[in-house]
């Protein structure tokens, strides 16, 4: 799959990728795209670069974690002729600058961080890591927001997505995708005014999250292929007036928020093409041909259609089942005892989806687990989410632990809280609120109501 990615990038303009990347104290997770792209064929075509999603939890980052994580990329990525470079650099993009200030308790927090990874990276033999910022607010044109990013002491600006209207839709929740097509040029002019930081102009591929966050999202409707080819030949004129060289279709492939330009169903290669016919060269023999696997006698690669699952207890003798960890806990490990982990921050927490278990059919949810013995009191916690409404203390029971070392069922009484209702869709599960605690789950059981 990923060399079919490659073919059609780099055969219609594309140079590089830069990939949302995760990486939580030492545990990295959502990497399925590079240990892919690590095993292409095609691979030496394309380069690539992280974009660091640090969207941890507040207070587990460090700077000792901050060199593990360097050290990670010193020994995987950066070594391999396929990573993107920047003034002979390797790229790094911080998604959010903000979160590593706060993690280190003020303005100069992420400046320090950026500072050990550099010094590790020349200590290493590179010339030092060149680290673009995740600018925010996005469409924020102000010249001391963008001399802030330069006070960290970053190299670049970017942006995740342009979905502005340019002040002129009057739902600011809701309006055409023209709009965004009149006014992304303007981001890029105001930005360049400042003269602070070099920035990527972000080419906007749209926006319409309603599959994620249903009418809570915003709907950037009416995205066509012309618009997008006027965006396009709008980047290549303030190309060729400022000397910029490179630039970004952002998001690329996010189809969860309505922001794509990889070969679809709903577009083909048109949004591809617009950009291969406004700033390549066409060759003597013309265009490579663009196709799809079915086209040649290979796929469908679409994944099985999950079977419905309407467990409503686990026993983790039997494997994880649908279990996973969310944040803060180390390798799972699953043998006859249930679960067994240990946390690697005071907020872990473990989840799963549902399918749908209609609140009324359930009174209680009990978990069984062992807790290793600790010096202070601590306590466990479960959320639940409806519909796309996201899981809050609102929507939460909390217990305290037993703090004797022993294992212990936890019986949270779902049944007679208010906001239990409607048809429950993922619980979470928060077992201890401290760093460096043992635990292992036996099991998580969802008792019927009486009347079931």
């Amino acid at each position: 799959m990923v060399d079919w990615q490659i073919k059609w990038a780099v055969e219609n303009g594309l140079k590089f990728f830069l990939v949302d990347w995760y990486w939580h104290q030492g545990n990295q997770h959502h990497d399925h795209w590079i240990k892919a792209f690590q095993q292409a064929r095609y691979k030496s075509y394309l380069k690539w670069a992280m974009m660091w999603a640090n969207h941890n939890a507040a207070g587990s980052h460090s700077e000792d974690d901050q060199r593990r994580v360097t050290q990670f990329w010193i020994a995987n990525y950066f070594n391999t002729p396929e990573y993107y470079r920047i003034d002979d650099r390797p790229v790094v993009m911080i998604w959010s600058p903000q979160n590593m200030n706060r993690d280190m308790g003020g303005e100069n927090g992420c400046k320090r961080l950026l500072e050990i990874s550099r010094q590790m990276a020349v200590a290493a033999g590179y010339k030092g890591i060149y680290f673009i910022a995740m600018k925010w607010p996005e469409a924020a044109c102000d010249p001391k927001v963008v001399q802030g990013y330069k006070d960290m002491g970053f190299d670049m600006t970017s942006i995740y997505h342009y979905m502005h209207h340019g002040g002129k839709a009057e739902n600011p929740r809701r309006f055409a995708f023209e709009l965004v097509a009149d006014s992304n040029a303007d981001q890029w002019r105001a930005l360049r005014e400042t003269g602070i930081l070099p920035f990527l102009p972000n080419l906007s591929t749209g926006w319409d999250d309603r599959p994620w966050h249903g009418d809570k999202g915003t709907e950037v409707y009416g995205r066509t292929v012309k618009d997008f080819l006027r965006i396009c030949h709008d980047a290549k004129k303030f190309a060729d007036e400022t000397g910029v060289k490179r630039m970004t279709l952002a998001p690329l492939n996010e189809w969860g928020e309505g922001s794509y330009a990889e070969p679809c169903a709903q577009f083909g290669f048109g949004m591809y093409e617009a950009v291969r016919d406004t700033f390549c060269r066409r060759p003597d023999d013309g265009w490579p041909l663009n196709y799809g696997p079915q086209d040649v006698g290979r796929g469908p690669y679409d994944l099985p259609v999950p079977e419905k699952d309407s467990s409503r207890e686990w026993f983790f003798s039997k494997g994880e089942q649908g279990w996973h960890a969310l944040m803060g806990i180390g390798s799972v490990h699953a043998d006859a005892s249930g679960l067994t982990f240990t946390t690697m921050s005071a907020d872990p927490a473990m989840e799963r989806n549902l399918d749908a278990v209609p609140a009324k059919q359930v009174a209680t949810i009990r978990v069984r687990m062992k807790v290793a013995k600790s010096n202070s009191d601590d306590a466990c916690q479960l959320f639940w989410q409806t519909g796309n409404s996201p899981a809050s203390e609102a929507t939460a029971l909390r217990l305290p632990i037993i703090n004797d070392g022993g294992e212990h069922e936890y019986a949270f009484e779902v049944g007679q809280h208010r906001q239990w209702r409607g048809r429950i869709n993922r619980l979470r599960f928060d077992p201890v609120n401290q760093r460096g605690i043992t635990v292992t789950i036996e099991s998580i059981r969802l008792v019927p109501a009486k009347s079931e």
